[in-house]
């Protein structure tokens, strides 16, 4: 019995997947066959999504981070961590994904008084760390001062103290300055017209802008450190 010939459309999908690396999730990066559906970069394939949660805070077992306004554990969202980043990627690529506001939650100062935290929900998180991860790729975001630390990974918090017992053989005294509420002052629309400019892909000036609005004291992830290397 004679086979019945594949139609062109089959064929060519499957010579693009079989050129493309990863298999059809790594095809998902660079094309996909649905209307509406698009492109993303090669940071928000789903290989990536799960490498950034690997390395994340929240894929511990013992000291995994708070939930946010969804009430969503950590432990919870990685039963099912295929699933939650396969609907991240789609409602990406449909231009969908919306962040969830902020939880606030007190924490009392061992001082006296609170301190507000600002907890945004565990796949926020997983999106906030792929986005800072490819900012750190970008060469254009790169630390360009000499005293900037604790915003990469090259320049650590230990980093910053071996450096100040360095130069405290030289210079014994200190002066400590703080900028008070410097971020939750800045416009966001600055911020925005900025990140247009500076970010190459759409897909993820567009996530930053986004993200941007609901940052505000909680960035634990050092976005804002970021953000702030392309203020002239």
């Amino acid at each position: 019995m004679a086979r019945r010939p594949v139609p062109i459309r089959h064929r060519l999908v499957r010579q693009v997947r079989h050129r493309l690396p990863n298999g059809p999730r790594g095809a998902e990066s660079w094309y996909s066959g649905e209307s509406g559906m698009r492109r993303l970069p090669a940071s928000l394939s789903h290989e990536a999504f799960l490498d950034v949660w690997k390395q994340s805070s929240d894929s511990s077992s013992s000291s995994p981070g708070a939930p946010g306004v969804d009430r969503v554990r950590a432990q919870s969202f990685a039963s099912r961590l295929d699933d939650h980043v396969d609907r991240i990627r789609r409602e990406i690529q449909q231009n969908k994904y919306r962040f969830e506001k902020l939880r606030i939650a007190p924490i009392l100062k061992a001082s006296g008084g609170y301190r507000i935290v600002a907890i945004p929900t565990v796949r926020d998180r997983l999106v906030q760390r792929a986005l800072l991860r490819h900012l750190e790729a970008d060469d254009r975001f790169k630390p360009v001062s000499p005293i900037s630390y604790g915003f990469s990974k090259e320049r650590t918090l230990t980093g910053a103290q071996r450096r100040a017992a360095h130069l405290r053989r030289d210079h014994p005294w200190v002066a400590q300055t703080d900028i008070i509420k410097f971020f939750d002052q800045i416009k966001r629309a600055d911020v925005k017209n900025l990140l247009r400019k500076s970010v190459r892909s759409k897909v993820i000036s567009e996530l930053l802008c986004d993200a941007v609005d609901c940052l505000g004291r909680c960035d634990e992830f050092g976005v804002w450190g970021i953000l702030a290397r392309i203020f002239p």
